[in-house]
């Protein structure tokens, strides 16, 4: 490493977990020419652990810190190849040295274990509770760096126009994270247009028996007293049937995002991971349709500390063509308790 001491201050940056990370791997490989580094974490950091560590790999390297203004000297060196490291400012590491080794490592490590959760989360069903938090990698401040899935810290969040950037998994709700809306997205508009279609199907059915007779028509063997138009009423039962099960899902639906809105807390949680794929559906005539099934796996902190990981889907024709959100991005959620979570 060269004389000079690295950048603390792109160093302070990172959260506390990164630099506990960064500082532990500095310990264990870095050897003699990490003292610069460890100086300036024993001199600035805030937090007393890793100023501790600091002190202690100093007293190994045989240098007494007196007091906050503690100097250290030491020998200067030729400049070699930066590591991933570099992207925060601490420059001098080898391509091939102990340290960018382990750092290579530990990368390799960490997305293949991101990896193995995210299969066994889609071959298990139900809610899984875990305690720990989990690495991934992904591109910041130039240099493959971990982001840490906690699922947020807990605390609800205010709806306002600060949360106009986070990831809405359903269609519409974004407006009511803004405060635009006060509801949530209903979906009845669906169901209206699919009542409209069957009331003008079914006045259109009985135009045309009335108009060629058939409603004129007795049952054979059947006292219908009186009544001549048993195939309307088949026909009207059965359309009505079908009314009253759309209307009892609009009336469900309502139900239950009034229960959310009511009693849900709105926290921030993070993603995971987020894949989608085309769906086929084959109707009864043969005819086949095609949907984008969008798949989120989120984690989120529970406010009793409770961390809490879960996926949901929905059909989001719109984002074909859209990049998905990336694992650490905010996912907002309405959470009653861990058996009532809706994804906004």
């Amino acid at each position: 490493m060269s004389a000079q001491i690295p950048n603390y201050g792109e160093f302070a940056k990172l959260p506390l977990a990164q630099r506990k990370m960064i500082l532990g791997m500095a310990a264990r490989f870095g050897g003699d020419q990490l003292t610069p580094l460890f100086m300036a974490v024993y001199q600035q950091d805030p937090d007393p652990e890793l100023r501790e560590l600091a002190r202690k790999e100093l007293a190994e390297a045989g240098i007494t810190v007196q007091g906050e203004g503690g100097s250290v000297n030491t020998p200067s060196s030729s400049a070699q190849p930066r590591s991933a490291l570099g992207g925060i400012g601490i420059s001098g590491f080898a391509s091939g040295d102990a340290l960018s080794q382990q750092e290579d490592a530990l990368r390799r490590q960490f997305v293949a274990d991101n990896r193995a959760d995210q299969q066994a989360a889609r071959d298990a069903d139900g809610v899984s509770i875990s305690v720990g938090p989990t690495f991934v990698w992904s591109d910041t401040m130039g240099s493959a760096a971990p982001v840490e899935l906690t699922g947020g810290d807990g605390r609800p969040v205010q709806r306002g126009p600060q949360l106009a950037n986070v990831f809405t998994l359903r269609r519409g709700d974004g407006k009511y994270l803004t405060g635009e809306r006060n509801t949530l997205r209903s979906g009845n508009g669906v169901i209206l247009l699919v009542i409209v279609i069957l009331a003008a199907s079914l006045g259109f059915t009985l135009f045309m028996f009335n108009a060629t007779g058939f409603t004129d028509m007795e049952v054979p063997f059947v006292d219908t007293g009186g009544l001549m138009n048993v195939p309307v009423l088949i026909i009207g039962g059965v359309f009505g049937s079908i009314f009253l099960i759309l209307i009892l899902v609009m009336v469900f639906g309502a139900r239950r995002r009034r229960f959310y809105l009511k009693n849900g807390q709105l926290l921030l949680g993070q993603v995971v991971s987020a894949w989608g794929r085309w769906h086929t559906s084959t109707n009864s005539e043969g005819g086949t349709s095609r949907s984008y099934r969008v798949t989120v796996k989120y984690r989120v902190r529970a406010p009793e500390g409770l961390v809490i990981e879960d996926e949901a889907t929905e059909t989001r024709n719109d984002l074909a063509r859209s990049v998905l959100p990336n694992p650490g991005d905010p996912i907002a959620l309405l959470y009653v308790d861990k058996d009532h979570i809706r994804v906004v």
